[in-house]
């Protein structure tokens, strides 16, 4: 059995700590704002190359399609490798 002396002891021990792990958990949760505010900001940089990059690869079709069906048409051939390979490439990116 414990005297009372050991149980304010222990009990002075367990509140330091509580306190010392309410503050580790206040730090933590600071910590985790500052990762969401940096992600979000992040995530919106990344939607405005995003749509820049497809916009740009819109013109690019719209001003080389005639160019395109044109090869396609003369080799359709050389048309089929070249996608089942740029579609190998692709899935292997995606895979990893």
């Amino acid at each position: 059995m414990r005297t009372k002396k050991q149980k304010k002891t222990h009990n002075g021990r367990a509140k330091r700590r509580m306190g010392a792990m309410r503050s580790d958990l206040h730090a933590w949760q600071k910590d985790m704002r500052g990762v969401m505010d940096n992600v979000g900001e992040a995530t919106r940089e990344v939607r405005g190359a995003v749509g820049g990059a497809l916009d740009r690869l819109e013109s690019w079709g719209d001003e080389n399609l005639p160019g395109v069906r044109e090869a396609v048409r003369s080799q359709p051939f050389k048309a089929c490798v070249l996608s089942l390979g740029a579609g190998a490439l692709i899935s292997a990116f995606l895979l990893r």
